[in-house]
């Protein structure tokens, strides 16, 4: 079995992720825009994981699908959040 190896161009592009979201937060963006970003966040998962969701039986892809999903959205949720804290909006 050959060792896997980490994908550090996705990783980059998930943390660019949550950046803008993060940024999103700090200029006191709307709901609006942390679901665009959001939005882009999950197309691009989906995407950069295709041949590993595709190999799952669609009771796996359901579970573990849905528990990333939920995990991203939760961190992105808080990187808009901590920006919406840092730059001074009330919420």
């Amino acid at each position: 079995m050959a060792a896997r190896r980490p994908n550090i161009a996705t990783a980059g592009a998930e943390l660019v992720f949550i950046v803008v979201a993060l940024v999103a937060g700090l200029t006191s963006g709307t709901w609006a825009a942390f679901a665009l970003v959001a939005g882009a966040a999950l197309i691009y998962w989906v995407w950069s994981r295709r041949n590993a969701l595709a190999a799952m039986s669609m009771g796996q892809r359901l579970a573990q699908g849905g528990f990333a999903i939920a995990v991203l959205l939760i961190i992105l949720g808080g990187a808009f959040w901590v920006g919406l804290v840092l730059g001074g909006a009330s919420i």
